[in-house]
C-alpha cells in the first residue's frame, strides 16, 4: 500500500497542536505538500463518538495520515483499517474492530477517519510511554511500555508505520486488506454494543469491513459507525 509520505508528499512534525487532524485539514484546504502530520503534544485530541484524547511530550504517537490516493473513494474506512494492521505488526499487536490496537486485552491505539474534501484524514493515537492511566479508563488502556517494556518515540514508531504501509498489498477494497487483517484481527468473541443499547457478540469481520454478530435468531452485520466496543462508548 502506497504510503502518504514519500518524495511529494512530506512529514510536517508540530510541537504542540490542538489537533493533528485540525492541522491535517487545513494542509489540505491549502494545498500545501503535506502526506502526514506529527505533533509531539496534542491539546484537543478526539477518538470516536467525541472521546477525548490529549497528550503530554514524548508520551504518545499523535499523528493524522492524509490518503489523497483515496479521494472519493466509496469505502474511506478502509486506509484506517489498514493503518491499524500496519501499526500492530510494527509493535508485534493485534487489531480489533473497527480500527483499535490492542495488547493482552488493553487498547493500546485508535485510528479515527474523517473526510476533507474527499480526502480520507487518517488520525492515529498510540500510547508509548505512560504508566499510569486515569481511574476510568484504567481497566481497559495500555501503553507499549506496560505491554512490552519499551520506551519508544513518537518519530520512531512513525517510521516503522510507514515502512509497515508499504509492505502491505496493493489496496483498493476492503478485499484487499481481508487476509492481513484476518492475521492479527482479535474481534471475534468481543461483546459490542448498538446505537439502540442492544448487545451482541462479534462473530467475525466480513469480507466488505463490516462487524458479523450474533443476534439471536440470525446473524447481522453492523457498521463502524452503529456500533462499539464494550458497554461505554
Amino acid at each position: 500500500m502506497k504510503s502518504p509520505v514519500d518524495a511529494n508528499w512530506q512529514l510536517e512534525i508540530l510541537e504542540t497542536v490542538s489537533s493533528t487532524q485540525d492541522a491535517a485539514a487545513r494542509a489540505v484546504r491549502q494545498n500545501r505538500p503535506i502526506g502526514a502530520i506529527l505533533a509531539r503534544r496534542q491539546t484537543h485530541g478526539r477518538g470516536r463518538f467525541g472521546r477525548k484524547w490529549s497528550t503530554g511530550s514524548g508520551d504518545s504517537l499523535t499523528m493524522t495520515l492524509i490518503f489523497r490516493d483515496w479521494r472519493d473513494h466509496p469505502a474511506p474506512y478502509v486506509p484506517g483499517m489498514a493503518l491499524a494492521v500496519a501499526c500492530a505488526r510494527a509493535l508485534n499487536m493485534r487489531v480489533q474492530w473497527p480500527n483499535d490496537i490492542v495488547c493482552e486485552g488493553r487498547k493500546v491505539g485508535g485510528i479515527l477517519t474523517e473526510v476533507v474534501e474527499g480526502i480520507p484524514l487518517v488520525g492515529i493515537g498510540v500510547n508509548l510511554n505512560q504508566e499510569v492511566f486515569p481511574e476510568e479508563i484504567a481497566y481497559r488502556a495500555g501503553s507499549v511500555w506496560q505491554c512490552r517494556g519499551e520506551r519508544l518515540e513518537p518519530e520512531g514508531l512513525a517510521a516503522w508505520i510507514f515502512r509497515e504501509l508499504e509492505r502491505l498489498p496493493e489496496i483498493t477494497a476492503w478485499e484487499d486488506l481481508d487476509s492481513a487483517w484476518r492475521e492479527c484481527d482479535e474481534t471475534p468473541g468481543k461483546v459490542y454494543v448498538d446505537a439502540e443499547g442492544r448487545t451482541f457478540v462479534a462473530e467475525s469481520v466480513t469480507r466488505e469491513g463490516s462487524l458479523l454478530v450474533d443476534a439471536g435468531p440470525a446473524m447481522i452485520e453492523l457498521r463502524a459507525a452503529d456500533a462499539w466496543f464494550g458497554p461505554d462508548r
